[in-house]
Formats: structure tokens, C-alpha cells, sequence
């Protein structure tokens, strides 16, 4: 009789190979795409819980990002940083992102110029302004 015990437990399983099945192996069949017929495109739309058509209702109420949200994440500033960067003030930059505050044409002008040049802009400002918390 042999002291080995076995087991049946998943630790005591080698782990899997999922070499061949991951997700970065899987290639796009695009013959069979392409094959597809009309009908058979809206009933897969119709099956995926993530292709559901817009619904124009929910859509009109929607939070729009304007240009200047945009601007902000491309730049990967948080809100604080882009506001203290720009000298804008960060309740500004909120509630323009927020939509409760509409930017008039000159923040419009403002956020168009950062976007182009978010350095410059930035150094022109560090230049030219005072800091907020300087001023008393």
C-alpha cells in the first residue's frame, strides 16, 4: 500500500492552458462577415444586449461633453489641475462639464485656444496672471 494520497481538488489541478484561446487570439472571420445577410445582421443587433437601438427619448436627455470636457480629458488633467492650469475657476470648469453652466464665447475662445495649444496657453497665463490665491 503506497503513503501517496491523491486529489481531486482544482489547487492540485495544473492550471489551464489558455495560450490559444485567449481573447488577443481570436481573428475576425471577415469572408463570413461579409456573407452575412441583412437579416441575419438585425437579428445578432437584436440578440446583443449592447447594440440596442437609441432610444430618442432617453437620448435628448443625455449629458452632453462639450469641447472643453473633451479638451480636459485628452490633456489628462483632473478638474483641479486643468482650473488651476488655465486660471479658471474649478467650480466654472464643473459646471461647464455638468452642463448647468453655458460658456460664454470668450471661455469658448479660451478652451479652443487650449486645445490648439495647451502649453502655450498655459505658459501665456503663468506669464501674464497672478495666481488666484496671490491676490487678497
Amino acid at each position: 500500500m503506497s503513503n501517496k494520497t491523491t486529489s481531486n481538488s482544482v489547487a492540485d489541478q495544473p492550471p489551464p492552458d489558455h495560450s490559444t484561446s485567449g481573447f488577443a487570439e481570436q481573428r475576425t472571420d471577415w469572408a463570413r462577415v461579409d456573407a452575412l445577410t441583412d437579416e441575419e445582421i438585425a437579428a445578432a443587433v437584436a440578440r446583443d444586449p449592447d447594440a440596442a437601438p437609441i432610444d430618442r427619448q432617453r437620448s435628448k436627455s443625455a449629458r452632453r461633453v462639450g469641447l472643453h470636457g473633451v479638451v480636459r480629458f485628452r490633456l489628462r488633467l483632473s478638474l483641479e489641475d486643468f482650473a488651476a492650469r488655465y486660471h479658471i475657476p474649478a467650480d466654472t470648469v464643473w459646471g461647464w462639464e455638468r452642463g448647468t453652466i453655458e460658456p460664454d464665447a470668450a471661455a469658448k475662445t479660451l478652451v479652443a485656444l487650449i486645445a490648439a495649444d495647451p502649453d502655450g496657453v498655459a505658459a501665456t497665463l503663468a506669464k501674464q496672471l497672478v495666481p488666484a490665491q496671490a491676490v487678497e
